[in-house]
């Protein structure tokens, strides 16, 4: 009998290099648009890109290979739209000092002591009827940056009117 092959081992699809993330130019804050829609938890912001570094954030995620969908596990949302996940605190540190986060949040209930973000990336990417099921995501602690804060950033175009 001939010696069996070893399996090879299970590989999770990942992003091998950090992505060469384009530039973040930081918009005139004395016109943003914040909102804290729940105390200590959820703080909305309108207006943090400017349109260029908008169109530069867009034409930098149509070219990134998004991993499609899974079958969602025990206590997991269902979803249909594609993602990236990965960690990078140098990259959660731009967005939270370059682009402003710090200084747009620092007067919000809840966020006053703040000190960075999670250094845990989520790209995802909705194509139309694409959608990310009813979900919670609970409170943790980054162990790269410390922080506890999640930033979601919505790229969306801009609706004419």
């Amino acid at each position: 009998m001939a010696p069996k092959r070893p399996r090879p081992a299970a590989t999770k699809p990942s992003v091998e290099a950090l992505p060469d993330w384009p530039a973040i130019t930081r918009a005139d804050h004395t016109v943003l648009d914040v909102k804290t829609t729940l105390p200590d938890q959820l703080v909305l912001l309108h207006g943090l890109f400017t349109p260029e570094s908008l169109k530069r954030w867009r034409a930098f995620m149509d070219g990134l290979a998004f991993e499609p969908p899974r079958p969602p596990r025990r206590d997991e949302a269902s979803r249909s739209n594609s993602r990236l996940a990965f960690t990078d605190a140098a990259f959660a540190k731009r967005l939270w000092v370059d682009a402003g986060l710090r200084d747009a949040v620092k007067d919000e209930s809840g966020f006053e002591g703040a000190t960075g973000l999670s250094a845990n990336v989520r790209l995802y990417s909705y194509a139309a009827g694409n959608a990310f099921g009813r979900h919670y995501d609970e409170a943790s602690k980054c162990p790269v940056t410390g922080a506890s804060i999640s930033a979601l950033l919505v790229l969306e175009a801009p609706r004419p009117g």
